[in-house]
C-alpha cells in the first residue's frame, strides 16, 4: 500500500527532481510535491499548504540550503530538513547539521533517502507530540494551581534571600524528604554544586524583577544521596501582598534528561558509525581499517588503543592480526598468535556472543598476571565480530596504564558492537581481495562445506525459481520424494511427485509469495512421502532477489514435525484420561457411600428375613443388584487409580502359564492361542490378581475382534526403554522395564477408536454386549503400578497391547493375603463413629449396636471431637470416614489419638486418600474399610483391630 507524502523540494534542476521524484515513488510514496528555488517562492509555498517535509540542493544559482533554513525557521514550522548534493563537502555538511538540517545524502546514491525519510518523519512527530505535551503542561499548571496540596510537582514558595517557606507534600516523592525538614532552610543547600551558578544567577534576576517568571534545570540531593534532575518554574509574586514569595514549581525530570541523554548519544554514535562507514568504504587494509577505527574510538569513548583477534576454524588459536595505538609495536612483536585452550579469558572470548569485559585486569581471575605486568592492562573489552552467523574473532579495546580502570556503559557497549560489526564486513572484504589468487579453491570449499551441511541437516532444503520448479534439493528433501540423487529433481516441479491436491495447495502459496514479494514464516503444512504417508512439516520460504532487487525464485526448508504433532496429540490425551480419572473417582466415593447403605441393609434383611419369607427374594435380587454395582464402581476405582492394592513381587511368566488353560476356554478353540516367554524374566510389582484380569480383559477383547478366528500370542521381554522412547511416548520415563504384549489378528482399529480407548464406558460393541469399562480398568492397573500402556492398531491390520512394568528387585517380601471367616464376632467395648454420610453412619450404628459395641456418634470431625471431650469413660476404637467436611478423618485420629492414648483407630473411604494413592500401596500400621463394605466384614475389621496388640 503506498504511503501519502507531502515534499517541498528547494531544487533548481528538474532533472534531478525528477530522480528524486523517481527514486521516492519506488519506495512506495504516493507524493504531493512542489519545486521551489528562491526564497519568496519558498515562503509562498510554506504558507500555502502544510508540507511533511523538505528536501533540498545545497547549492543553486539563487538560493542556497543554510539560505533555505533560515527560511524555515523564519516560518516557525518545525519540518525535516535533508539535503541531497553532488558536491557537498564533509565540513560544509556537519555546519548545515549544526544549523538544522537533519541528514545530507550524495545524489547519485540515494538508498538511504527513504530510510532517512522514515526516520525523520518519525522524529518530528515525536517533537510535534512533546510540544503539545509541553504545551498541555503549562495550561494544566494553571488549572491545578488551587490543588498544590495534591499535584505530583513540588510547590514550593521561597523569600528573597531563597529561603523556603512553603513546600507541598510532593517532596517527599520528588526528594525523599518531609516538608517540615526543609522549612526555614535554604534551597540552594540541595543544588549540585556544578550547577549552583546557574541556579543562583537565575534567582538572583528573578528577584530583581517584579512578576517576572523564569525557568531553571537542575541537579537536587535526594535523600538517599543520589541526585534528581528537577526542571524549576519560577515567578517573583513578592510584590503581591496576597502571596509575598518566590512561587516555584519544580518537576522532577530526571528520566526526560536520561532519555535526552541517550539520544543524543545515540545520534553521536549513529554520526561515528555512519563517518566510519564512509572510511572503511575505501580501506584496502587492516591496519587502514584499524587506524578508521581508533580515530572514532578516541573520540567516542577515549580509549587509546584497538586491536582485531581472527580465530582459528578449530577455535585452537587466534591470531592478533592487526593493532593499531600507544602499544602497538609491543603486542604485534610480542604476541601474534594466541592459544585459547587453558587461558581462561581467551576461551571466553571465543565462546561468548556479548562482549567480554574486565574491569580491572590486574585482580580479574580470568587474566594472565604476567601478560598484564608486561603491557599494564586496566579495562580489557572484546566485542564478537559476527560475520552472518559465524563468529570470526573480536574487536578488543581498553585502557593501559596510567589511563586508569574506565569501564564502557552500556551505549559505549552497544556502540562497539556496532563498529565490531563494520570491521567484521570489512575485515571479511579485505580477506577476500588479499586472497584473490586462491578464491576458486576456497569458493569450491566452501560450497562443498555448504553441500554437506545441508545434505546433513535433517530439515528439507530446496530451492525454486518463479515457475516453481527445482533448482537445488538436498539429500533429505530427496528422499522425501523418493530420489535416489538430487540432481534428479532438478528442473521438475512438485506436480511430478506429489499427489495433486498437494501439489496444487504449494504452487498457489509460492506464487503468490513470488507476486507479493512477503515470506511464507512457519507455515505448518501437510505433505506425503514417496511411500505415501502423511506427514506434518513446518515450511518457510524466502524470496530470493538478484543484484537489481528482482525476485528470481526461493529458497525453502520444511521440518518434519509429525513427532511433535504425535506427542502433543499423546499430551492432550494423557490430560484427559486424567480429568476422566478424577471425575469417575468423584463418582465412586459418592455411589460407595450409597451402596455401602444398601448393600448393608439388604444384608440384614437376608439375616432377619427366613428363607421361607416372601419378602426374602426381593431382598436377595436388592443385594445382588448392589454387589454388580459395587463391582461397577470398583472397576471405576481401579482406573481412577484409587483402588486399594495388594501389590507383590511376582513372576509374570508364571501368571500367564497358569492361566493357560482358562484363556483356552474363554477365547474358544476357533483361535489359536501361543506364548513366547522370555526366560529370565525380570520381577514386576503389581496385585495378582489385577494382572490376571488385565489379560483376560485383553484376551476377551481379541477374541471379540475375531469372530471368524486368527491368532492370540501372549509374549514376555525385558526392555530398556531409552530416552528417545520416552521422547516419543509421553507417559514412559527411561529405565528397565517388564514387557508384556497380547496381539491378535483381528479387525484392528481406526485412529478414532484409538483416540478415545481407555475412557470409561466407551465400547463400540452393541448395546448390552460390554459396559466400557474393560479397558478403562487395564489402564488404571498400569498407571496405578507406575507403569505404561501402548497401543498399535490399523484397520484390518490387527491389534497390538504393549504393557511396560517397571522392573524391581526379588528383596522385597510380598504383602500377605488377607484370610475370611464367616461368624460374626461381638464385643462390649465402646466405638466412637465419626461419619457424614447419614446412610452409611446409620447402617454402621445398628450394625455395631447389634453385635454388643456401646456406639458414640458424630456426624463430623469437629463433634467427633466435642464428643470425647465431653465423655468421660473409655473410648476403645475410633470408626471414621476418611474424607469428611471441616477435619480430615486422618487428622482427626491424629488429634483423638494424641489426647486419649491407646486409642485404636479404622478408617472407612470410598477411595483412597491422596495420601494414600501417593504411597500406591496401604501402609500395615493403617487399617482400612473400603466402601462398599457388608456388616460381616465390618464385625471382621474392628474384631481384628480390637484384639490386635
Amino acid at each position: 500500500m503506498s504511503k501519502p507524502l507531502r515534499v517541498l523540494i528547494v531544487e533548481d534542476s528538474e532533472d534531478d527532481t525528477e530522480l528524486l521524484l523517481r527514486e521516492l515513488r519506488r519506495s512506495g510514496y504516493d507524493l504531493t510535491y512542489e519545486r521551489v528555488e528562491t526564497a519568496a517562492t519558498m515562503r509562498a509555498a510554506l504558507a500555502r499548504q502544510p508540507w511533511d517535509l523538505i528536501i533540498a540542493d545545497y547549492s543553486m544559482p539563487q538560493f542556497s540550503a543554510p539560505e533555505a533554513l533560515l527560511v524555515l525557521k523564519e516560518s516557525g514550522f518545525d519540518l525535516p530538513f535533508i539535503i541531497i548534493s553532488g558536491t557537498i563537502g564533509e565540513e560544509r555538511a556537519v555546519a548545515a547539521m549544526k544549523t538544522g538540517a537533519h541528514d545530507y545524502l550524495v545524489k547519485g546514491h540515494l538508498a538511504r533517502l527513504a530510510p532517512v525519510i522514515e526516520r525523520e518523519l518519525r522524529e518530528a512527530q515525536i517533537r510535534w507530540e512533546r510540544r503539545r505535551a509541553e504545551t498541555a503542561l503549562q495550561d494544566r499548571e494553571r488549572y491545578f494551581r488551587a490543588l498544590i496540596e495534591n499535584t505530583s510537582d513540588v510547590i514550593a514558595t521561597l523569600d528573597a534571600t531563597g529561603r523556603i517557606t512553603y513546600v507541598s507534600p510532593a517532596l517527599v516523592r520528588a526528594l525523599g524528604y518531609a516538608p517540615e525538614e526543609h522549612i526555614g532552610l535554604n534551597a540552594f543547600e540541595l543544588v549540585h554544586p556544578d550547577d549552583m551558578l546557574a541556579s543562583s544567577e537565575s534567582f538572583k534576576r528573578l528577584v530583581l524583577k517584579a512578576g517576572a517568571g523564569h525557568m531553571v534545570q537542575f541537579r537536587a540531593r535526594h535523600k538517599d544521596g543520589s541526585w534528581r534532575w528537577l526542571e524549576a518554574t519560577s515567578r517573583n509574586l513578592l510584590h503581591e501582598p496576597a502571596v509575598g514569595a518566590i512561587v516555584a514549581n519544580l518537576r522532577d525530570i530526571t528520566e526526560r534528561k536520561q532519555v535526552e541523554e541517550t539520544l543524543r548519544t545515540n545520534e553521536e554514535h549513529q554520526a561515528s558509525l555512519l563517518r566510519l562507514a564512509r572510511q572503511l568504504e575505501q580501506a584496502h587494509t587492516f591496519p587502514t581499517v584499524l587506524e578508521a577505527a581508533l580515530i572514532e574510538v578516541k573520540a567516542i569513548i577515549g580509549y587509546q588503543n584497538i586491536w582485531v583477534f581472527l580465530f582459528s576454524k578449530d577455535r585452537e588459536t587466534m591470531s592478533l592480526i592487526s593493532i593499531q595505538g600507544k602499544l602497538t609495536g609491543v603486542i604485534q612483536q610480542k604476541y601474534p598468535i594466541l592459544r585459547v585452550k587453558g587461558d581462561t579469558m581467551l576461551e571466553e572470548i571465543v565462546a561468548a556472543d556479548k562482549p567480554v569485559v574486565v574491569e580491572d585486569a590486574r585482580t580479574d581471575p580470568r587474566t594472565n598476571k604476567e601478560v598484564v605486568a608486561q603491557l599494564q592492562n586496566r579495562t580489557i573489552i572484546n566485542v564478537p565480530m559476527v560475520l552472518g552467523e559465524r563468529k570470526i574473532g573480536a574487536l578488543g579495546t581498553g585502557s593501559f596504564g596510567d589511563e586508569g580502570v574506565r569501564l564502557p556503559d552500556k551505549h559505549q557497549l552497544d556502540y562497539l558492537t556496532a563498529m565490531a560489526n563494520h570491521v567484521s564486513v570489512t575485515f571479511h572484504r579485505i580477506e577476500i581481495l588479499t586472497q584473490r589468487q586462491e578464491a576458486e579453491e576456497s569458493l569450491a570449499q566452501e560450497r562443498n562445506l555448504l553441500r554437506t551441511l545441508i545434505d546433513q541437516i535433517p530439515d528439507y532444503i530446496y530451492i525454486k525459481d518463479t515457475g516453481s520448479r527445482f533448482l537445488l534439493n538436498n539429500q533429505a528433501h530427496a528422499r522425501l520424494m523418493g530420489f535416489e540423487k538430487v540432481e534428479d529433481i532438478q528442473g521438475k516441479t512438485d506436480f511430478d511427485t506429489f499427489p495433486s491436491e498437494f501439489a496444487a495447495k504449494y504452487y498457489e502459496d509460492e506464487q503468490e509469495l513470488i507476486k507479493s514479494g512477503q515470506p511464507l514464516i512457519n507455515q505448518e503444512e501437510t505433505t506425503v512421502d514417496s511411500h505415501g504417508r502423511e506427514l506434518f512439516v513446518l515450511s518457510t520460504k524466502v524470496p530470493v532477489r538478484d543484484s537489481s532487487g528482482n525476485i528470481t525464485g526461493f529458497v525453502g526448508i520444511s521440518r518434519d514435525i509429525t513427532e511433535r504433532k504425535q506427542l502433543e496429540a499423546q499430551l492432550l490425551q494423557a490430560q484427559k484420561m486424567e480429568a476422566i480419572g478424577q471425575l469417575t473417582a468423584g463418582i465412586a466415593h459418592d455411589f460407595n457411600n450409597l451402596l455401602t447403605a444398601i448393600n448393608g441393609f439388604a444384608e440384614l434383611m437376608q439375616m432377619n428375613l427366613p428363607s421361607g419369607n416372601p419378602l426374602r427374594p426381593m431382598a436377595d435380587k436388592v443385594f445382588d443388584a448392589g454387589q454388580r454395582a459395587a463391582n461397577l464402581v470398583r472397576q471405576l476405582l481401579t482406573f481412577s487409580r484409587k483402588q486399594i492394592v495388594a501389590p507383590k513381587i511376582i513372576e509374570l511368566n508364571a501368571i500367564v502359564t497358569g492361566m493357560d488353560k482358562m484363556l483356552g476356554r474363554i477365547i474358544g478353540e476357533h483361535i489359536q492361542m501361543s506364548t513366547n516367554l522370555a526366560p529370565d524374566l525380570w520381577f514386576a510389582k503389581a496385585d495378582p490378581s489385577q494382572m490376571e484380569q488385565i489379560i483376560v480383559n485383553l484376551a476377551v477383547n481379541a477374541r471379540d475382534a475375531m469372530p471368524l478366528g486368527g491368532k492370540l500370542v501372549i509374549e514376555t521381554a525385558n526392555v530398556v526403554l531409552d530416552k528417545a522412547f520416552a521422547a516419543a511416548h509421553l507417559e514412559a520415563r527411561p529405565g528397565p522395564y517388564v514387557q508384556l504384549t497380547i496381539s491378535d489378528t483381528g479387525v484392528g482399529m481406526s485412529e478414532e477408536v484409538k483416540a478415545h480407548l481407555f475412557e470409561p464406558f466407551f465400547t463400540t460393541k452393541e448395546p448390552g454386549k460390554g459396559t466400557g469399562l474393560g479397558l478403562a480398568t487395564v489402564y488404571g492397573i498400569v498407571k496405578q503400578c507406575e507403569g505404561c500402556i501402548w497401543v498399535s492398531s490399523e484397520l484390518g491390520q490387527g491389534s497390538s497391547f504393549k504393557i511396560y512394568l517397571p522392573q524391581v528387585q526379588p528383596d522385597e517380601l510380598p504383602l500377605a493375603s488377607p484370610t475370611f471367616v464367616t461368624t460374626r464376632p461381638t464385643g462390649i467395648e465402646t466405638i466412637l463413629l465419626a461419619e457424614d454420610a447419614n446412610e452409611v453412619r446409620d447402617l454402621v450404628r445398628r450394625v455395631l449396636e447389634e453385635l454388643g459395641y456401646t456406639v458414640l456418634v458424630a456426624v463430623d470431625g469437629p463433634a467427633a471431637i466435642e464428643l470425647v471431650n465431653r465423655y468421660p469413660h473409655p473410648i476403645h476404637l475410633l470408626l471414621t470416614d476418611m474424607v469428611m467436611p471441616g477435619l480430615s478423618g486422618q487428622d482427626l485420629a491424629k488429634q483423638l489419638t494424641q489426647t486419649r492414648p491407646g486409642l485404636k483407630v479404622v478408617f472407612m473411604s470410598g477411595y483412597i486418600d491422596e495420601t494414600i494413592a501417593r504411597q500406591r500401596v496401604l501402609d500395615a500400621q493403617v487399617f482400612l474399610l473400603q466402601k462398599p463394605f457388608s456388616p460381616l466384614e465390618l464385625a471382621h475389621k474392628i474384631r481384628e483391630v480390637l484384639d490386635n496388640d
